[in-house]
């Protein structure tokens, strides 16, 4: 097979634009079936933009983005996400007055027929999420940011996504927290989940990424391992010390 065979998404020199303002210059990305591809930049990069782009949100107003080879760029949100791509933002979405369980419920989508592998459930949720578990008929509102940025991702899961957007998991959580939120993210790459991972945090980033790439100002700067990236210090310093 070749690499390009093995490539779930591939996004082609977009343009997208808040308005009349521009936000992404050309942005090119690939990932492969079971990758973990983290896309890494300071706050306002253009990070979440691009995942609003690939889901939809914001479609792109020049450019290509490929998810199994089919051209998705100007598809609404709704149709992306049954053809198998998922964002949990990093706002922490939950429906506050709706319990944990509901949460997921609503989400719930069946696999897709050619998927061979079991699909995702409430059981198989909870058995990552231990949790949600305990708190499956509280109120989403009451929980921490740590257990709400939880029933996002768990919320994301129930549709059973070919490709799972992490926009900034760890945004505002404790160290504890973010070491669950890690743990959790390795047990989908054991899955074999393809992820786009957004965040600032690198050291996380570096746990769990196979690749990492490096936006900045709506540009891709960098693009490779984080052991080529770490090699070079400028980069690190240019585009991701505050």
């Amino acid at each position: 097979m070749t690499a390009e065979a093995n490539q779930i998404l591939q996004v082609r020199e977009i343009h997208t634009y808040y308005g009349l303002s521009h936000i992404l210059f050309g942005v090119s990305i690939d990932i492969s079936k079971g990758e973990v591809l983290c896309l890494l930049g300071r706050n306002g990069a253009g990070k979440t933009t691009t995942m609003r782009s690939i889901s939809g949100l914001t479609p792109a107003k020049e450019g290509k983005i490929l998810f199994h080879g089919e051209d998705i760029t100007h598809i609404s949100s709704n149709k992306i996400a049954k053809k198998g791509i998922v964002t949990a933002f990093a706002e922490k979405r939950v429906f506050g007055n709706l319990t944990v369980k509901e949460n997921l419920e609503i989400a719930r989508r069946a696999p897709a027929k050619e998927k061979k592998q079991e699909g995702w459930t409430l059981e198989k949720v909870y058995s990552l999420f231990p949790i949600l578990d305990k708190y499956s008929n509280r109120w989403a509102k009451t929980l921490s940011g740590g257990e709400q940025q939880m029933v996002c991702i768990a919320r994301a899961l129930m549709a059973n996504p070919d490709l799972l957007l992490l926009d900034e998991p760890t945004t505002g959580l404790a160290p504890v927290v973010v070491n669950d939120i890690s743990q959790q993210v390795k047990l989908l790459q054991r899955e074999g989940m393809s992820i786009l991972l957004a965040e600032q945090n690198f050291l996380f980033a570096k746990e769990l990424g196979d690749r990492c790439t490096i936006i900045d100002a709506g540009e891709i700067r960098f693009t490779g391992t984080f052991e080529d990236l770490e090699s070079d210090e400028s980069i690190m310093k240019k585009y991701l010390t505050v």
